[in-house]
């Protein structure tokens, strides 16, 4: 199995990391869409697209990664 080096992982776009950071916080995709000025659908592609990346399947793990990675802080956005 090939795995992918962490640092390729760690690309995540802006909008992804956002919405990620958003998601840490408990927020629901139409909470995040109504902080952020877009739909929840639009919220769940970027959450989406952001587990893909981080070879995940879920915004749990997605979460639980990012933050492993250094690429995402509990803090202030």
């Amino acid at each position: 199995m090939h795995v992918q080096p962490e640092h390729r992982l760690a690309r995540l776009s802006p909008r992804q990391s956002a919405c990620l950071h958003l998601a840490a916080q408990g927020m629901t995709s139409q909470q995040i869409g109504e902080r952020l000025g877009i739909s929840f659908r639009t919220v769940d592609q970027y959450i989406g697209e952001a587990c893909e990346r981080l070879g995940v399947k879920s915004r749990i793990h997605a979460v639980a990664r990012a933050l492993s990675l250094g690429i995402l802080t509990l803090g202030p956005p």
